[in-house]
């Protein structure tokens, strides 16, 4: 998984959840608590072990275990949930996604939220 923003705060323990932007033909298996895409494959599972990435094609330098999953719009965010996501407030947390994301970006825009743990560094 790509953390291109925020790997630094993954490896210092500092952020522990991140959110995803749920794709059209996504859908949740509460069953097996998993993400599937349209083709019936997983995208993301309880349990699973994911890569961290600072970037596309480059080298793990981490990984993370997914430990929940939900889904909720942007703008949902809570304090709380900001600082799981390593900022310091919610304000602070939505710049940034509007930063990467463009000034327009659609803050009722569904998302998975997944909350993990760092297991490993590289």
């Amino acid at each position: 998984m790509i953390f291109a923003y925020t790997y630094e705060k993954v490896l210092a323990g500092q952020k522990w959840q991140t959110r995803r932007i749920a794709k059209p033909g996504d859908s949740w298996d509460a069953d097996s608590q998993r993400v599937l895409i349209s083709n019936g494959r997983t995208k993301y599972e309880v349990g699973r072990t994911i890569a961290v990435q600072p970037h596309r094609n480059q080298k793990a330098i981490g990984r993370i275990r997914i430990l929940d999953i939900r889904k909720e719009t942007v703008e949902d965010i809570s304090e709380d949930d900001a600082i799981a996501e390593g900022f310091p407030s919610r304000a602070d947390f939505l710049d940034e996604w509007r930063h990467i994301h463009g000034k327009n970006a659609d803050l009722r825009a569904e998302v998975w939220v997944l909350e993990f743990e760092l297991i490993e560094t590289a």
